[in-house]
This record gives structure tokens, C-alpha cells and sequence, in this order.
């Protein structure tokens, strides 16, 4: 799309926005007991670094325009609920970093009995990962993840989850392939009440993964956690758990071994202040499809992530503050050495709602990525405005 296009096109959805909400269009539709929320989130923005490179960085401006509608249907005591949007990032430059993401996610709820919660739940992703570098292409592929979970309780004190997961990622170009994988997965969850809202939880997991081409990365896993979860209300909800997590290269004869955890919190300082952190500690397969050199195939991934949010009136005001560290657990070939990056984030923004169904706002994100291999390493500012037409 030439530059003058996209300026026009990103105005022209913004200019609709504003006037649709000028006539108190909300959008919420129903058929029969089928209720429709149709939205749409308009941004405008600025990066420093386009292709997240430590030098020669590429700056532009950009739009990100987001329609989406979500579906929800009662049934009963079951439920149904259907959310899609599509997010499409257009630079005002960079034509190559231009990429369009689908995003869908159905769940289905059942409670047949009264101890019983069946949950069946996808999850599709066509998306495409951004370009690396200045003159190169998105490369664009297809994610999907359906699972069964399913909660029963035993007695009043005692419930067992049980899960089963599919995920698969296919890539469109040829080159990207090399990271081409279907994974199956095996859950299980033992719940034992100690207080009236407070339960210890052990859970487990089984995951095998096989790559189309990457034959010596084909592994399974395994990942065993305890724990404690909670929720006291409205005002603190929240599930800690810590473990042990091996993964096993049958092609490569080899075990790798890692302390993992599992963090989620949430809990209301006051009545308009929340606070909230999240954090996981767990093996992870590196990407080959992008790498010159032969890194790793492996490494331990170590995130925590806490968020401050405060509403004010109309308006609400929001922090986060990311970390993560990749320890790569093999020597690169070429370079002899374990890669070791560590990520930091801080984002901050306000939001204010003009109308119940209408909002508008900005925010500012920085993220540093150190690493000891220096051809790694980056810095990146962005800017984000946004208007939004909500349910």
C-alpha cells in the first residue's frame, strides 16, 4: 500500500469511529438469545527500532487497526462464547513490516452435573511474525490449540482436573518450516481444600513434541508442580506453584533438567488500585527458522511480570514491568559458548472512557534486550495512541 493509502486508510477507520460514536452507536445486537458485541480499536504509533536491531535501527510511524466481534450464547447452565479479531499493523514506510493477525478463541462450558465442569476450548491463530531485518518479509503461519479440561468434585475438600491439548504450527514459506511441529499434551490437577477458600494443588503435565524437519528436536516433557490457590473474594485471587520440569531428546540421547514455577496473582489494594503478578520458569525449544547459526536447541526461560493499575473518576492509569532471562542450556556451534539474554520492560498508560461503550488513550513501552552475544541486542522505544468503540 503506498504511503499516501495508508495515511488515509488509517484516518478514514478513525474518522467512522468518531462519528459512529458521536451517534451513540453502541453495536450490541441480539438474535434470540445469541448476543453480539461488535467493537473496533483504532491506534496510531510510533517505533524506534523496527526490525528490533542493536544497530542500524529503522524508525517509522505506524497504524494498528483491530475490528473484532465477540459472541455469547446461554444455555442453561452451559455457555458458549465466541471471540475474533483481527489486528492489522500498516507502517507508513516499512511496507515489509506490514502483517495482519487473525485471532479466534471458542469456549464451551458445560456443567452436565452438579460436581462436574466440562470446558472445550480452540484457539486459532493466522498470523505472521514480523521481519528481522530491513528489506526482508513477515513470515506468516497458522496456529492452532484445541484441549478438553474437565473439574470434578470428589467431595467437599477433594477435586481432580483432568486436560487433554493439541497444538499445531504450520509456516507458509519453505524456509520457515524447519519449525514446523504438532505437539499432544496430558494434564492432571489433585485439589485439597484447607481452608474455606484456600486449597494446596499438585499438577502435572506430559508434553510431546514432533517437528516436521527438525528430527533430532523431536522431545517430550515432563512437569511436575506443587503449590497453594486462593480466592477470598473479590479481592484476592491467586495460585502459586513451584516444581521440577525435564525435557528428554530422544534424538539427541539427551535429558535437560530445570526448577519451574507457575505464578498468578491478583489483589485489590483499594477500591479503585489493583496490583497483579505473573511469572513462569519452564524449558523452551528455540526457533531455528531465523538463525544463521546453530544456537541451542534449547534453553530456560525465567518471567515474572507485576502490574499496577489505579482508576481515577473517568480515567485509569496503568504500570507493568516485565523481566526475562533465557539461559541457553548448550553451546552455540559457531561460537563456543552459552547464549544468555536478559529482557527488560516497562510500559505505562491512560485510558479514559468519554462514554461507557467509548474510550480513548495513549501509553509508552521501552524494552531492553542484554545479551552476551552482542548481535542480539536491542533497544526499543514505542508511543501508542488509541481510540476505541467498545461493547
Amino acid at each position: 500500500m503506498a504511503r499516501a493509502e495508508k495515511i488515509l486508510s488509517g484516518c478514514s477507520v478513525i474518522f467512522c469511529v468518531l462519528i459512529l460514536s458521536s451517534n451513540g452507536v453502541a453495536g450490541n445486537l441480539r438474535v434470540g438469545s445469541l448476543e453480539i458485541y461488535p467493537y473496533v480499536s483504532v491506534s496510531a504509533g510510533y517505533t524506534d527500532n523496527v526490525y528490533l536491531t542493536g544497530n542500524d535501527e529503522v524508525s517509522d510511524s505506524f497504524f494498528l487497526i483491530s475490528p473484532g466481534v465477540k459472541l455469547v450464547l446461554p444455555m442453561g447452565k452451559h455457555s458458549f462464547n465466541l471471540d475474533y479479531t483481527v489486528d492489522h499493523y500498516a507502517y507508513r514506510e516499512q511496507d515489509e513490516a506490514d502483517r495482519t493477525i487473525h485471532n479466534a478463541t471458542g469456549v464451551l462450558d458445560l456443567n452436565p452435573w452438579k460436581r462436574l465442569n466440562i470446558q472445550i476450548r480452540d484457539t486459532f491463530i493466522r498470523g505472521e511474525d514480523p521481519p528481522d531485518f530491513e528489506g526482508g518479509e513477515t513470515s506468516p503461519f497458522i496456529w492452532n490449540s484445541p484441549s478438553i479440561h474437565a473439574l470434578y468434585d470428589i467431595t467437599s475438600r477433594l477435586a481432580l482436573g483432568v486436560g487433554v491439548e493439541y497444538a499445531s504450527k504450520q509456516y507458509d514459506h519453505s524456509v520457515d518450516q524447519i519449525d514446523d511441529y504438532d505437539e499432544n499434551g496430558l494434564s492432571g490437577q489433585l485439589y485439597a481444600k484447607v481452608l474455606p477458600k484456600t486449597s494446596l494443588v499438585v499438577f502435572y503435565e506430559y508434553r510431546d513434541r514432533d517437528y516436521d524437519e527438525r528430527r533430532l528436536d523431536d522431545n517430550s516433557s515432563n512437569r511436575l508442580e506443587g503449590g497453594v490457590t486462593w480466592e477470598i473474594g473479590a479481592k484476592s485471587v491467586g495460585t502459586i506453584r513451584v516444581g521440577y520440569m525435564e525435557t528428554e531428546y530422544d534424538g539427541l540421547d539427551r535429558t535437560d533438567e530445570a526448577l519451574s514455577y507457575f505464578i498468578n496473582l491478583t489483589h485489590q489494594l483499594r477500591p479503585k488500585t489493583f496490583v497483579s503478578v505473573e511469572g513462569v520458569r519452564e524449558i523452551l525449544d528455540t526457533s531455528q527458522a531465523d538463525r544463521n547459526l546453530v544456537f541451542s536447541n534449547d534453553y530456560v526461560s525465567t518471567q515474572i511480570a507485576g502490574s499496577l493499575s489505579h482508576r481515577y473518576r473517568k480515567s485509569t492509569g496503568r504500570l507493568r514491568v516485565a523481566y526475562i532471562q533465557d539461559d541457553y542450556l548448550h553451546d552455540d556451534i559457531a561460537a563456543g559458548e552459552k547464549r544468555k539474554d536478559n529482557l527488560f520492560r516497562v510500559e505505562f498508560g491512560i485510558d479514559h472512557a468519554l462514554r461507557r461503550w467509548l474510550s480513548f488513550g495513549g501509553s509508552y513501552r521501552y524494552t531492553n534486550l542484554d545479551s552476551n552475544f552482542e548481535r542480539e541486542e536491542y533497544e526499543e522505544n514505542v508511543f501508542l495512541v488509541y481510540v476505541s468503540l467498545i461493547p
